[in-house]
């Protein structure tokens, strides 16, 4: 601390703020959320796991986040976590989906969406009916933010790598609701993040509100007329959150919404400034007084048009082709003949395809800007031929509707081949299969010169 007396000085300054205490709050516990994508029964996979020692508490506000108070061996190792029934998330960064309240068939933006936990939950909430806009500017950080939503299931997601200030102008008042996290100091992180100390000036935060004006002037465009934009930060700062919020309701058709009928009157209101009583309405999350990250949540309505922007016409591109369409039969049948999937489950979904990939998507949006578009719904299938390879991802949703090509082994051998990459077998026919745990497909792997290899994206324990 005594290396960067700007910053605590700076602390010190907030009237508002008992900088002791909140100095000195421990860091925020680890947290889970249950993924409803996946797992229709929370309180069912919590009893598997305490039943192996595991210790849960839940979130008062969240019926699918737990604080994890014992954890005997790591959940990122576990089938479950591969699976995306549960994945890690702080307490405090699940306040602002729950905020947006997201409903299934809606229009809803993630405007800056790296690593993908808000955006996740945004999507368990629409229970993947609707289209939700995944964008981030940080093309470094685009696979990890994809690997988050394709474990997780997510088939109505849409990716962009745009600059948040782009989008406002590319889908004006498109969207029911927007959700704006923007990049921030972080200091409500501090206490676990202490790195801060080493980098924060005043000049550097400075910085970073215009940036916050500039998103919050996007997404007040990309919010259709009635619809709702939810603006958040991990700081504390008043000029990150309520005076951002402040110049927005003072500049443009919105209004401040009470955040209580989602269940989030536990924590503490926002400040007044300039004598705008509205900004009690938003909400304020304290290390020393609710055990999480500093966070700040704000709710705001877009009342009216805002004019003073022009559309921006650009190119087009189809993201949700039939079952029955001629690009995209035959590689269904194909799957279906190998894997023998029924042919009927098909047609509950549309597909995008390119040259040698297939996604699976639930999108209502028929088209959307071409312009830095990634990929779109769920990535299902890859053609290797003369066969269609079927995903990890792809596995997990169909289960047990896959009824061909697929393989057991003893759990020392499964061992073996998710911590070498391979393990000797000499029977199978060279060819992609499903290897079964517990009794559904657990992932593909591929039998060749007298091996099954496999390659996952993270360590996984049996």
């Amino acid at each position: 601390m005594a290396e960067n007396k700007e910053l605590l000085e700076y602390l010190q300054s907030i009237p508002q703020l008992d900088s002791a205490a909140f100095l000195n709050a421990p860091p925020e516990p680890r947290t889970i959320r249950i993924n409803p994508l996946r797992t229709a029964e929370p309180d069912t996979l919590i009893r598997a796991y305490r039943d192996k020692g595991f210790e849960f508490k839940a979130l008062p506000f969240d019926d699918h986040g737990f604080l994890v108070e014992k954890e005997p061996f790591s959940l990122g190792r576990t089938v479950d976590f591969f699976k995306g029934h549960l994945t890690y998330q702080g307490a405090a960064s699940q306040v602002p989906a729950l905020a947006l309240a997201p409903r299934p068939g809606e229009r809803i933006l993630d405007m800056a969406a790296s690593p993908g936990s808000k955006s996740t939950q945004i999507a368990g909430l629409m229970a993947n009916r609707g289209t939700l806009i995944i964008n981030d500017v940080n093309r470094d950080r685009l696979q990890a933010l994809n690997a988050n939503v394709l474990r997780q299931g997510v088939t109505h997601g849409v990716l962009y790598n745009l600059t948040g200030e782009r989008l406002g102008r590319l889908l004006p008042e498109f969207f029911d609701g927007v959700l704006l996290d923007t990049p921030c100091s972080g200091l409500g992180t501090i206490t676990g993040h202490p790195e801060i100390w080493g980098w924060w000036r005043k000049e550097r935060m400075d910085k970073l509100t215009r940036v916050q004006q500039q998103l919050m002037v996007s997404a007040v465009k990309a919010t259709r007329v009635g619809g709702r934009l939810v603006y958040s930060t991990c700081s504390i700062a008043p000029e990150e959150n309520e005076a951002i919020v402040e110049w927005a309701v003072n500049h443009y058709p919105l209004e401040v919404e009470s955040m209580e009928r989602y269940g989030l009157e536990m924590f503490e209101p926002g400040w007044q400034l300039n004598g705008m009583n509205a900004l009690t309405r938003t909400r304020r999350i304290w290390p020393h007084k609710h055990g999480m990250e500093g966070f700040f949540v704000a709710r705001l309505r877009k009342t009216d048009r805002y004019y003073n922007f022009h559309d921006d016409p650009t190119p087009q591109r189809n993201v949700g082709r039939s079952f029955d369409d001629p690009l995209i039969r035959p590689v269904l049948e194909s799957i279906s003949a190998s894997w023998g999937i029924p042919e009927e489950w098909w047609r509950a979904f549309r597909y995008v395809r390119t040259s040698k990939r297939l996604w699976l998507t639930t999108l209502s949006a028929e088209s959307l800007p071409e312009e830095r578009f990634m990929s779109a719904g769920l990535f299902f299938a890859m053609e290797r031929r003369p066969h269609w390879k079927l995903t990890h991802h792809a596995l997990h949703m169909l289960g047990n509707r896959v009824t061909r090509r697929r393989i057991t082994m003893g759990e020392e051998a499964m061992r073996v081949l998710f911590r070498e990459g391979r393990v000797a077998e000499s029977l199978l026919p060279r060819g992609y299969y499903a290897l079964d745990y517990q009794g559904l497909p657990l992932c593909t792997v591929f039998k060749e010169e007298g091996y099954v290899r496999c390659r996952l994206p993270q360590e996984l324990d049996v």
